[in-house]
């Protein structure tokens, strides 16, 4: 569904086919970009011209403004447009250029505009059913962003394995260990209390909510630090456990680069509807749609607001449970920069 632009024509300059996207105001500027950017990939190199475009949209949203359910990934145009601006696209210019390279995506059926939405991703069952091979670059390009958190995941992962490790070899007990991250803690709660001044956080201006909410994570993650520190396995145990999950993330990521590798040559195959490897995206749909949850705060931030957080902290400080201490090592793993 085309909003800002009429048509696309095309033309050849210097053995170069360049597409023109005709605003439907002749107050707006037409649009010139190289058509090469719809362009699948080759058995040489499978991976298609315009991967570059929804890796973009799916690693900065994945998990937030990109959501996958029931395997359809939508997000709202109006984000896809903003992040396209910022990104370093090589068509994109302006918001008026990455109108025109999103509607002209639309009119290749590599993307769909829904109105006010952006359909990125199809499921299983729906590429088989409308023969959407593009849609399969889509998935692999997705898969790769997927591999670029996973690898900040993991290079975040060994720096909390090097802290640790250096803080056995700095400290003589763990009782050491325990004590100094309870004074960490204790610093956080009076640097909160003193930005509060008295107020709730729902009161707080904009940039002292952003000030507050990080140090809130920061409290918690010292919290469950504290608690960590306690258990008489942390000492002997605590670097050799994140050496497992470091293993087990590079095997994770190791399989989606070579699904997305599949992806693509599958995508060039002229009876892909009918290849059993396309069974293959339905069992990775719902594992993309969780991985997009991995930036997200932690269970402490979700379970209660921040004025419920701060009446707590406040009026007692509490210790924390099993399953939150469990949970250090899986926030340690997941935690990756928006």
């Amino acid at each position: 569904m085309r909003t800002r632009f009429s048509d696309f024509t095309t033309n050849e300059q210097n053995g170069t086919t360049f597409v023109t996207a005709v605003p439907q105001s002749s107050a707006d500027e037409p649009v010139r970009f190289d058509a090469s950017i719809a362009d699948q990939g080759s058995d040489d190199d499978p991976q298609a011209n315009w991967e570059e475009i929804i890796a973009t949209l799916a690693q900065g949203h994945l998990g937030n403004e990109l959501l996958i359910e029931g395997g359809r990934g939508v997000m709202d145009k109006e984000v896809a447009i903003e992040a396209l601006v910022e990104s370093d696209a090589e068509h994109v210019r302006n918001e008026h250029a990455a109108h025109a390279v999103l509607e002209y995506l639309d009119d290749q059926d590599i993307v769909s505009i829904d109105g006010e939405e952006v359909v990125v991703l199809l499921s299983y069952e729906q590429i088989r059913e409308e023969g959407s091979s593009s849609m399969l670059n889509n998935w692999a390009a997705t898969l790769d962003a997927c591999v670029e958190r996973i690898d900040s995941a993991i290079e975040r992962v060994k720096q909390n394995q090097e802290t640790l490790q250096q803080h056995f070899e700095d400290l003589s007990d763990t009782q050491n260990l325990e004590q100094e991250y309870a004074q960490k803690a204790d610093e956080l709660k009076q640097e909160m209390k003193g930005l509060l001044a008295g107020r709730m956080p729902s009161e707080l201006a904009d940039d002292e909510k952003r000030r507050f909410e990080m140090l809130r994570k920061r409290y918690h993650r010292y919290e469950m630090f504290e608690e960590k520190a306690a258990s008489p396995v942390a000492e002997t145990q605590g670097p050799e456990i994140l050496g497992a999950v470091v293993e087990d993330m590079e095997n994770i990521k190791l399989l989606l680069m070579d699904q997305s590798q599949e992806f693509r040559k599958l995508a060039l195959s002229e009876n892909f509807t009918e290849s059993g490897a396309l069974q293959d995206l339905e069992n990775l749909e719902s594992f993309v749609a969780e991985f997009g949850d991995v930036t997200e705060p932690s269970e402490q931030m979700e379970e209660k607001s921040d004025d419920e957080f701060v009446e707590d902290l406040f009026d007692m400080r509490e210790s924390t449970t099993t399953e939150e201490v469990q949970q250090l090592d899986e926030d340690a793993t997941l935690e990756t920069t928006r």
